[in-house]
């Protein structure tokens, strides 16, 4: 009996001494120690109080729940401990989230598995015993299984871990042996009286654990409060600091104060701070005068750039542990001076002045050292170099451009610069000292007041952009917090940047359309940054896509040169200049033109250029060029000079060679009399009345005519003359002509005439074609009856031409050659021939383009006698309007006609014939087949370069109808009045701009099909086979007709089996897209089927060749119209549909089967139909299945949306 009143009255004590355990630990400065040992105590309490109950009580279920009560108390105090260990030694794991959710799921667990336990279960076991009121000394013993211990281990483990982060914090605080050891002997102290417990064999039936634990904590508030303290408040300041006792004596150093101060040292502990550091003690009692620092402000805008500025405010920010004391109110007993209200210490260190502001924390009694508080910390910050910062900084903040205002805790104003003056139109004398609130109260309840106070609270900087209608003003505003513990501002007015924001946002959406269609190059819409707002062009390719330039400048997508260039015209354009100027890039040559872009009132707000690609138009007026100057040159060589006459103006222009040809010389003025002067007399009639009557009638003119040179020299003229540009009356304005030196050419016919009286005869009634040409320049003097009929042209005509000419064009080189050896031979001895020097037949070509084959004997005769010239005073061969019978610009010889070429041609086309009959028979079958293919060929790249010189066109049509009709709605939807206008006007240009928008995307959709089904036939397609989840794409691609299919009150079903083929994702495309488009167009009700599933036999049908034998099977199926099974094959005809003509009843070109069947024959697959007129159809596509769906990585339901990388377009529908 004795020991059951002696463990009562223990655990009574106990209980009583944690409570007022509990109650002191409310006097600890430090609020998570404070909070944390309250807990730690209090569990204890409740802990020895769960057996003060046990022990209290008589029946079994009573005490069972009594020492349920105390097991989970007790594991509740382990987590209590550890939040102080945690608090104490700074480690803060108190407030990590991850570590406050694993130990309330340990305790959670612990807890429950106590609860559930029966009064004999796994964990303990209560067994019936006398004394106590009742009876048996305690009323029940007490049985504890494994499981107890193996909670009691990890308790224990638990608290040794709050132990080693104390007993760590301690060693680096270097704290000396003696709290060590107190806090070992202290954390030892409950296990070593458990021990005794379970040891002693009268004490089975009960636990000393609370008891050690009521020590324990009795203890640790005893140590807390005269070692632990000390050792936290100095251990843990990274700042100089020194703590002091009872009667103003130094209990501790810290924060390497003895450096800083160097007359401190260890041998000062215990000393009077009034005798160690009269200075330090005279400053913290008031008795000398005390100097409050300028409140420091971080580095103004002007010295920081922008970037910088929120890390150089987080750095000023950052406070020291006094002042972390001082926010976070652990100065335990009354109120502690604000930052601006502390001393500062002047003290002399090493010859030099320092400046040490004193933060004193603890409990403090404000007028002398001598008072009743246990312990004080005094914090040394050094602000040497702040105050030597300030003066400098007042003079800079003066010059930032920004606003900067200041604000203290209270949210009273402490400095406001000029620009704040300027953009708020108020003094600073009429803000400092005044609250903002009061000073803007229209602040409240607006974004800034969140934000605002949001910083002061989390003294983390923030920035806002906001419009504040105090001022009707936008402002962006960036706010840190200040080192006093109120805020910075720094403010400036953005109003016009938003204003230019929203009419850039404008301008985009007006030029969208036409950046992005804008052919032949690309066009971008720059901001006041230079950077591009959008972009577009068909050929913006080049510097990568529209998306991926958005956002950059000119020098992150061009070379640096280009770049440079381009941004300067940039800056000129949003100056309000226009520029043109060129540019190469990767060997193409540019047009790029800048302009700006203004508002409504003319403001230029972004800019915006046009980069065209203008290679091909340059080298076409190079061709240009260099076709003038051989023009030019061709007029000198043949003699040409060219004139013009002005009727109105009655001026003669005339060309330098016709300037000579007249017989005038350069400087000469020549007019219309004049340039009759030196014509002939017998000429100047005719040519007089020419000139006269294609003025008159209008009548061009074509005449011969003599000129009378300097020395009598007589020379023919042929002179040309054509009426121009008739006047709105119907006279002629203008006459243009030509003029040709033709001396040389009646020579030659002079020549000719005379060999043609010698040689008539002989040449005549040759029966093979004869030509006789000049030795000298290898041109045609005469030509026989025969070689007319050879030619298929009179011989009047073939005198002139070269030898060269009679043989096929294109080979007039080889012929050339051949003549030039003829001569040189046949000059020695007659020679016959019938093949060129490379072994090829020789041909002449006749006037109908015929090649005939022959063989040729040729021979040189030397012409004797003279010639006469043309000057003798022989009438002209040409009529004045007409030419003579020889004329075509022969050339017979010089003034003396020598050696002549005379060449017999035998025509061999029989002999020929019948030797080539039997190799064309031969090769016909094979020429017709290279025929049949050159065809196919010829009319895909016909298709080819229809579709693509259509689309450029069209594509501006589709986006100015696109245009047209939003700006003709957008008129609509703004004025619901028509002021008077047509209102059914204006919606009939609506609707046919729509109509032109519909046709012309109807005309692009049938030109990418031809283009298509082109590049198929012409193999210039690339698909490439490779592993594609059929399934996945037949999904995708059904997703994307789901709306036409429920515009048409159609299902769409989709059918898929896992299924991997070898195809081209973008070919594979094609065929699914024309498949599904066909299905719903020709399906009036019902719906629609897509399935697709593996084969494992190859069908009979199919000739393709499978990997592993399997192929895979895409299948289509609709209820629609269907077709009669004897017109379904040639469905897949190019421009074939099952209703053709008048008849037809669905529209469609009839392209997209056939784009289906190359596409799947291209990758190895094939197509096939199955329908009933009526009754649907269903097309089977089958593709080669690929070797492993795992080695493959095809797009998922959400995936990418398959886009073809070889082939674009929409599927054109037909039947």
């Amino acid at each position: 009996m004795t020991a059951y009143f002696g463990y009562l009255l223990a655990f009574v004590v106990a209980t009583a001494a944690c409570l007022g355990a509990a109650w002191r630990a409310r006097s600890i400065p430090s609020p998570e120690t404070r909070q944390a040992l309250t807990w730690f105590f209090s569990g204890s309490a409740v802990w020895a109080g769960a057996y003060v109950g046990f022990l209290l009580v008589g029946s079994a279920l009573e005490k069972h729940l009594f020492y349920q009560l105390s097991l989970i108390v007790g594991f509740g105090t382990v987590f209590a401990w550890l939040w102080f260990c945690s608090a104490y030694s700074g480690r803060g794991l108190h407030r990590n989230r991850r570590v406050q959710q694993f130990a309330i799921a340990v305790f959670a667990v612990v807890t429950a598995l106590k609860v559930t336990n029966p009064l004999h279960g796994l964990y303990y076991g209560l067994e019936p015993a006398g004394g106590g009121p009742t009876g048996g000394a305690f009323g029940l013993v007490v049985t504890h299984e494994t499981l107890y211990w193996v909670v009691m281990a990890v308790a224990y483990a638990l608290s040794a871990a709050g132990y080693l982060m104390i007993f760590e914090f301690l060693l680096e605080a270097e704290a000396k042996v003696l709290p060590l050891g107190v806090l070992t002997g202290l954390t030892a102290l409950p296990a070593a009286l458990n021990v005794v417990g379970h040891v002693e064999p009268a004490l089975l039936d009960i636990t000393h654990e609370p008891l050690g634990v009521a020590v324990f904590a009795v203890g640790l508030l005893f140590a807390y409060e005269t070692q632990f303290s000390v050792v936290q408040l100095t251990g843990s300041v990274e700042e100089p600091n020194l703590t002091i006792g009872r009667e103003g004596r130094i209990r501790g150093l810290g924060g390497g104060i003895e450096e800083t101060v160097p007359p401190l040292s260890e041998e000062d502990l215990g000393r009077p701070l009034t005798e160690a550091l009269p200075g330090l003690g005279e400053t913290i009692q008031g008795e000398a005068p005390t100097q409050a620092p300028t409140q420091d402000r971080v580095p103004v805008q002007d010295e920081v750039p922008t970037r910088d500025r929120e890390e150089a405010h987080t750095r000023a920010g950052k406070a020291s542990y006094g002042d972390m004391l001082l926010q976070n109110g652990e100065p335990g007993q009354g109120e502690m001076p604000r930052q601006g209200e502390m001393p500062v210490w002047e003290a002399k260190v090493g010859g030099e002045t320092r400046y040490y502001r004193v933060i004193r924390t603890g409990q403090v009694v404000p007028t002398s050292l001598e008072g009743e508080g246990e312990t004080r910390t005094v914090i040394l910050s050094d602000i040497t170099g702040r105050k030597r910062e300030e003066r400098r900084r007042k003079q800079v903040i003066s010059r930032v451009t920004d606003g900067i205002v200041e604000v203290d805790s209270d949210w009273r104003f402490t400095l406001v610069n000029e620009q704040a003056e300027e953009i708020y139109g108020m003094a600073e004398e009429e803000m400092l000292g005044r609250s903002a609130w009061e000073v803007f109260g229209d602040l409240e309840g607006t974004e800034f007041e969140e934000i605002y106070r949001g910083v002061m609270r989390s003294r983390e900087p923030a920035e806002i952009e906001a419009r504040y209608e105090g001022l009707s003003e936008w402002f962006d505003v960036q706010v840190y917090p200040s080192e006093d513990g109120g805020l910075a501002f720094y403010f400036k007015v953005i109003t016009g940047r938003k204003e230019r924001e929203e009419a850039l946002r404008r301008a985009k959406r007006r030029y969208q359309t036409l950046i992005e269609n804008f052919p032949d190059g690309g066009a971008y819409l720059f901001d006041e940054n230079l950077q591009y707002v959008l972009a577009g062009g068909e050929k913006i390719s080049i510097v990568g896509d529209p998306e991926e330039v958005i956002g950059t400048t000119a020098h992150d997508i061009l070379p640096e040169e280009l770049a440079r260039e381009q941004e300067r015209y940039y800056r000129r354009a949003l100056e309000g200049k226009r520029d043109d100027f060129e540019q190469e890039y990767k060997g193409r040559r540019y047009r790029v033109q800048t302009l700006p872009v203004r508002d409504g009132d003319g403001t230029v707000i972004s800019g915006i250029t046009f980069s065209q690609d203008i290679t091909e138009q340059r080298r076409r007026k190079k061709e240009l060029e260099r076709k003038n100057d051989l023009f030019r040159r061709a007029q000198e060589i043949a003699s040409v000079g060219a004139w013009e006459y002005d009727a109105q103006s009655e001026v003669l222009r005339l060309t330098d060679r016709a300037h000579r040809i007249l017989g005038f010389s350069l400087d000469d003025d020549v007019s219309l009399g004049r340039s009759y002067e030196n014509c002939h007399p017998e000429d100047r009639c005719k040519a007089e009345k020419a000139f006269s009557q294609a003025v008159e009638t209008g009548e061009a003119y074509d005449i011969e005519l003599r000129i009378q040179a300097e020395g009598g020299e007589v020379r023919w003229v042929r002179c040309r003359g054509e009426p121009q540009n008739r006047s709105a009356d119907g006279e002629v304005a203008r006459l243009r002509g030509s003029l040709q030196d033709i001396t040389d050419q009646k020579r030659r016919e002079k020549t000719l005439r005379r060999l043609r009286e010698k040689y008539q005869g002989l040449l005549q009634g040759a029966p093979d074609a004869i030509f006789v040409a000049s030795a000298e320049s290898g041109r045609i003097v005469e030509a026989n009856q025969a070689a007319a009929s050879l030619l298929g042209a009179p011989a009047e005509e073939i005198a002139g031409r070269h030898q060269s000419e009679l043989h096929p064009s294109g080979e007039a080189e080889k012929y050339r050659s051949l003549f030039e050896t003829a001569m040189k031979e046949a000059e020695a001895e007659g020679m016959s021939f019938r093949h060129l020097e490379d072994g090829s037949q020789i041909y002449v070509e006749t006037d109908s383009g015929e090649k005939v084959p022959v063989e040729i004997s040729a021979t040189t005769v030397d012409l004797s006698g003279g010639q006469e010239g043309p000057g003798g005073g022989e009438p002209s061969g040409r009529e004045p309007n007409g030419g003579g019978p020889n004329d075509g610009g022969q050339e017979i010889t010089k003034k003396k006609t020598g050696k002549v070429f005379v060449g017999i041609f035998r025509d061999i086309t029989e002999r020929k014939r019948r030797t080539e009959r039997l190799k064309e028979a031969k090769k016909q079958a094979e020429l017709s087949k290279l025929e049949a293919e050159e065809a196919s060929r010829m009319k895909s790249a016909m298709l080819a370069n229809m579709s693509h010189e259509i689309r450029t066109p069209l594509t501006g049509v589709i986006g100015f109808a696109e245009a047209i009709g939003e700006e003709t709605r957008g008129e609509e939807t703004e004025d619901g009045d028509t002021g008077g206008k047509d209102a059914e006007g204006e919606g009939k240009v609506a609707r046919f701009a729509g109509l032109i928008e519909d046709s012309g995307r109807r005309l692009l959709d049938t030109l990418d099909a031809v283009l298509n089904l082109s590049k198929l036939e012409a193999g210039k397609m690339s698909l490439q086979p490779e592993p594609v989840d059929l399934a996945g794409q037949a999904r995708q691609v059904a997703r994307e007709f789901e709306e036409e299919a429920a515009e048409s009150g159609l299902t769409l079903e989709v059918q898929t089996e896992e299924a991997w083929a070898r195809a081209d994702e973008g070919g594979l495309k094609i065929v699914l897209q024309n498949l599904l488009s066909n299905a719903i167009k020709y399906t009036e009700e019902g719906g629609v089927t897509v399935r697709t599933y593996r084969e494992d036999e190859q069908s009979q049908e199919n000739e393709q060749v499978q990997e592993d034998g399997q192929a895979v099977v895409l299948e289509v199926e609709d209820s629609g119209i269907g077709m009669d099974p004897s017109v379904a094959e040639r469905l897949f005809e190019p421009f074939r549909q099952a209703s053709e003509g008048m008849s037809r009843e669905y529209e469609g070109t009839g392209i997209g089967l056939a784009v289906t069947k190359r596409a799947a024959e291209e990758m190895g697959g094939s197509i096939e139909v199955d329908t009933q007129k009526g009754e649907g159809s269903r097309f089977t596509v089958r593709f080669p299945a690929a070797r492993s769906a795992g080695s493959a990585e095809g797009p998922d339901d959400g995936g990418p949306d398959g886009a073809d990388r070889h082939a674009t377009g929409r599927p054109e529908t037909d039947r």
